[in-house]
């Protein structure tokens, strides 16, 4: 394979038939971009965890504690949203997690696995 070559195209020459089974499973779905994530791209919530108010529309994400805000865009999905899809940010040149997941069992937004006890939960992870 060459040096320059990345992603699934590099390896659908010689072995199309596994590429094309792989593309099928959740892991194939474990990191892309935001943009390219059904959940991200037309999604539109509100939800509350402790003193923090949390809101998605499409990939931009927004905390809310009394008057301070801060809202960012999502640059990468993560999960195969079989169970659940989490978000990274980029702030800084640093990707960050986002504390906002879609868990897709429930069919409802809410904090992601780790910040559940995190009263103040941010995009600092």
């Amino acid at each position: 394979m060459a040096a320059e070559a990345s992603g699934h195209s590099a390896c659908l020459a010689c072995h199309k038939k596994e590429v094309e089974a792989y593309l099928k499973t959740g892991m194939a779905r474990s990191m892309r971009l935001a943009g390219s994530d059904e959940v991200a791209a037309h999604a539109k919530a509100r939800f509350r965890h402790g003193a923090s108010e949390f809101s998605v529309d499409g990939p931009k994400q927004t905390v809310k504690r009394g008057r301070l805000s801060a809202a960012y865009q999502a640059a990468y999905a993560i999960g195969s949203g079989n169970h659940a899809v989490g978000f990274l940010v980029s702030i800084g040149g640093y990707l960050f997690q986002s504390p906002i997941t879609f868990y897709a069992r429930r069919k409802m937004w809410d904090v992601a696995p780790g910040y559940e006890g995190n009263q103040q939960p941010d995009f600092n992870r």
